[in-house]
């Protein structure tokens, strides 16, 4: 709804406005045709808050101010809101007053403004108006949010659709920050997601399912949120083995298949297993990974899998084997046996040839010699 300009007397300064005739702040402003025509879109830098100058303002700034505010109405009567913005801007800044500050705020929103209008609004009750101006603003804000917070997720859309992820992500939370609407969060996460923000997008996500239960977009949102929480153990696991830390990275492979079930996560999970000695589940894990694909698909995968099998199944056999049943135990049994022949064979040629084993004759010489006594 359209809600008519003001101007208001402050002590003599605005007598001459106030004569002019100037609409009160209800009073719908008149339009034609012709008006119409004359209306011009606001550039942004028309619709902030203009700087002025220190000091108070002299009786000629006074009176500079006033022409301004005079042309500004006539403009802004005439649906041309650039023009009367043009004029409110040159009339603050001669002399700042709260009510040229709403007028601009009007004028900007009337011409299309909303983000800026908005921003205006919210300087003016920061300046603490009086009351009549203060209820304007707070019937205008609420509903400038709402419109405004929709133009930005548009343009977020819009950059999205061009692949400018950075832009689209910082608009959408712009305008969730304005209208707290789940829709935005959402867009936000999608923003995210395509730029390759992994993470991010998963707190986003999650951030709208909490906000918006029931909505048919969870389907899809969960289908997201599978795939990236998938993507990001798989970045665990990657590092992990770099660092060779298999047992770790086999966790997190098993978390990405939780995830989302894709056969390499099976194959990744019994590398590491096998590289972390967990001969068990390297088998278990390559057999699954056999059972479901089939060539061609995975050859390179499929071939390392059938040739550590048979090695792996070998090693589980002989760990389960007992120890006297296991052939390196023979072999060890077997070579100490020799060695104890060997030294039997050893003692019997040295009994025969008269000649001692070292030892023997030290244990010899170390004996009292027997004496032989006649009674």
């Amino acid at each position: 709804m359209r809600v008519g300009w003001r101007v208001v007397i402050v002590a003599s300064l605005w007598a001459g406005v106030a004569e002019a005739g100037a609409p009160d702040l209800h009073e719908p402003a008149p339009s034609s045709s012709a008006a119409s025509s004359a209306a011009a879109a606001i550039p942004k830098e028309f619709c902030t808050k203009p700087q002025t100058k220190a000091g108070p303002a002299d009786k000629n700034a006074q009176k500079t101010a006033r022409t301004f505010l005079l042309a500004a109405k006539k403009a802004y009567d005439e649906n041309n809101y650039l023009e009367s913005a043009k004029s409110l801007q040159k009339a603050y800044e001669s002399s700042p007053q709260v009510e040229t500050l709403f007028n601009l705020a009007q004028t900007c929103r009337e011409g299309g403004a909303t983000k800026e209008a908005l921003t205006l609004y919210e300087e003016v009750m920061a300046s603490d108006p009086d009351d009549n101006i203060a209820i304007e603003c707070r019937r205008h804000i609420p509903t400038l949010k709402v419109e405004a917070a929709a133009q930005l997720d548009k343009q977020a859309k819009e950059l999205l659709a061009q692949k400018d992820t950075t832009k689209a992500a910082a608009l959408a939370e712009e305008a969730f920050k304005l209208d707290g609407k789940p829709l935005y969060v959402f867009h936000l996460a999608e923003a995210q997601r395509i730029g390759g923000q992994s993470r991010e997008a998963i707190l986003s996500y999650e951030r709208y399912l909490n906000l918006a239960t029931g909505e048919e977009r969870q389907p899809e949102v969960l289908g997201h949120l599978s795939h990236l929480r998938a993507m990001d153990e798989e970045r665990r696991a990657e590092e992990h083995t770099l660092a060779g830390e298999h047992t770790q990275a086999m966790a997190a492979w098993q978390a990405a298949y939780r995830s989302e079930p894709r056969p390499i996560y099976t194959f990744r999970i019994a590398e590491s297993a096998r590289q972390a000695g967990a001969t068990g589940e390297a088998i278990a894990s390559y057999q699954r990974f056999l059972r479901d694909t089939h060539p061609p698909d995975f050859a390179t995968e499929r071939k390392s899998a059938e040739d550590y099998l048979p090695q792996l199944q070998k090693e589980q056999q002989d760990q389960k084997k007992p120890i006297y049943k296991r052939w390196w135990f023979w072999t060890i049994i077997g070579g100490a046996a020799a060695g104890i022949g060997a030294g039997i064979a050893a003692g019997v040629v040295a009994g025969q040839s008269g000649t001692s084993l070292p030892g023997q004759a030290i244990e010899r010489d170390l004996k009292p010699a027997l004496t032989i006594s006649h009674f």
